[in-house]
């Protein structure tokens, strides 16, 4: 994995955060709106599929963290730390 920048890390958590709660909103819509975009970029199934499963666990990881009561400048806390110590995979999301 290679090293990114803290402002970079901080931009993939505000786009993490964003599409959770786009996806929690309405999954089928999220799908629709990003894969036809995927697919203009040359991205295959099994990239989408994982792509979607990325997007799954923060949202799920998200979740969890609601759920204990954190806020969310914890939350992106927790997050960015999952990000940077690769329990959640930068590389599928973007």
């Amino acid at each position: 994995m290679r090293k990114r920048s803290d402002e970079a890390i901080d931009e993939l958590v505000d786009d993490a955060m964003k599409e959770a709660e786009e996806m929690d909103a309405d999954f089928n819509g999220w799908i629709n709106r990003h894969a036809p975009r995927w697919h203009e970029l040359g991205r295959d199934e099994s990239w989408i599929r994982n792509r979607v499963q990325v997007t799954q666990a923060v949202r799920n990881f998200n979740r969890m963290l609601i759920e204990r009561g954190l806020r969310e400048e914890q939350r992106r806390t927790l997050l960015r730390f999952a990000f940077t110590d690769g329990s959640l995979p930068l590389e599928q999301h973007q």
